[in-house]
């Protein structure tokens, strides 16, 4: 028992070393930190050093620490005007994203599992256990794609339209999977289930509520933060804020993912949001703000995804061929709505690609996976869920990255026509 405790101070050095070092390859290479961070974590969760199970219910908790935390980062770093005309585009892709992936998966595990079910000791696989799979594996993870993009040499016009992507995703797997999951449970009962404007309801309330308190509460906080200004250490204070929106959001029924990334939105463009409310009053964050965020945001992130990589477990060798199949089919599920969500714009094709590219899924589908085993639900063939889904984290990561080091090998080759329209735009919009 002694021994537990320096082994998990040195682990925890060991943890910051490679996110430091990994930042460092990162920097040469354009070789994401999340590969070797996600790689220790597999191998400490493969060598038996911890629970998994345990693990596993400390999950949620964590998701939502580090999203929290993640979102209102990458909404500080977000410029106002990007983000409204960025936000219609984001949202279909994320919407047209969601369903094709649906699409995908459904057909694709349904005639899998018809065909090798009774092999693998799978039954009972209908349309809705695809349905469901397909909600949990829908979004890309904004916890893993806003540090990827954040630091790479790309228009910030891409990098807000991914983040946008990457959030709005995050709630809409969430509702959407829950959903199905009640669906099912009402269906097993003898239930006739949910009515389509009922799931339109809860998904728009979601959102709805969400940005509304986001904004509310950040313009709040401006004129707050202007009156605390000379209190020492005030921007500590903020981290406090986003946990205490992200909780209260949630627990009336709206997106806590979505409020703190338009909190962070609006604190992050205090004078553009002075000039909207017409005041001659200046709102701006305390200028430690940004970088207190920075190292919070390092930690967070280093241990997030060796967190990740410890949840991984592969128990089923065919399971394993299957979750591989179905992470390149979501890949090609894909493809449609980035054409069709940047047609009449500037993006390059170079730029789709990426794009196309960036849709790794993280710790909010590892945690959705375990849903189906909890008692409410209850439903047959729990396990088959987080075994696929941590596969095809895995490999929507790898996609991810084999993304990033295609796009840093075609930089420089093609350029927006539109681009210095955009730029002159941007310099007007700050001005």
């Amino acid at each position: 028992m002694t021994d537990i405790v320096p082994l998990a101070l040195i682990l925890f050095g060991v943890v910051i070393f490679l996110g430091f070092i990994g930042r460092m390859i990162f920097e040469e290479t354009k070789i994401p930190e999340v590969v070797w961070l996600m790689i220790l974590g597999l191998l400490i969760g493969y060598s038996g050093a911890v629970d998994t199970e345990m693990m596993l219910t400390t999950a949620p908790i964590f998701a939502a620490l580090a999203l929290a935390i993640i979102l209102f980062e990458g909404g500080l770093n977000m410029d106002f005007y990007k983000v409204m005309s960025q936000f219609s585009r984001a949202s279909s892709l994320a919407i047209l994203n969601l369903i094709f992936s649906i699409i995908f998966i459904a057909a694709a595990s349904v005639i899998i599992f018809a065909l090798f079910g009774e092999s693998l000791g799978v039954y009972e696989w209908g349309w809705l256990y695809g349905i469901l799979l397909g909600t949990i594996v829908g979004g890309s993870s904004s916890a893993i794609v806003i540090p990827i993009v954040r630091g790479l040499e790309i228009r910030e016009k891409i990098i807000t339209f991914l983040s946008l992507e990457s959030a709005i995703t995050d709630a809409l797997c969430v509702v959407s999977a829950i959903a199905v999951l009640e669906l099912i449970a009402a269906v097993s009962a003898g239930g006739p289930g949910i009515a389509p404007d009922a799931f339109a309801h809860n998904i728009l309330s979601a959102f709805s509520i969400g940005a509304f308190i986001g904004i509310a509460a950040g313009i709040g906080w401006l004129y707050v933060s202007r009156l605390i200004k000379k209190v020492p250490a005030t921007h500590r204070l903020d981290l406090a804020v986003v946990f205490l929106i992200y909780g209260l959001v949630e627990f009336v029924g709206g997106s806590g993912a979505i409020s703190v990334l338009f909190f962070g939105i609006v604190l992050g463009n205090g004078n553009a949001i002075a000039r909207i409310i017409k005041t001659r009053k200046k709102l701006e964050i305390c200028p430690g703000t940004v970088t207190f965020q920075m190292e919070v945001i390092f930690f967070v992130r280093t241990f997030f995804f060796v967190f990740l990589g410890m949840l991984v477990t592969i128990k089923i060798v065919e399971m394993l061929i299957i979750g591989i199949i179905l992470g390149i089919l979501l890949l090609a599920a894909r493809i449609i709505p980035v054409y069709l969500s940047s047609m009449k714009t500037d993006i390059t094709r170079n730029e789709q690609k990426f794009i196309l590219t960036m849709a790794p899924r993280g710790l909010a589908a590892a945690v959705l996976a375990q849903l189906p085993s909890f008692p409410a639900y209850n439903i047959p063939n729990a396990s088959v869920f987080s075994d696929l889904v941590f596969v095809i984290i895995m490999i929507s990561i790898m996609i991810s990255v084999a993304g990033v080091l295609l796009s840093s090998r075609q930089k420089g080759d093609e350029k927006p026509g539109n681009n210095s329209k955009e730029v002159k735009i941007e310099k007007q919009n700050k001005n």
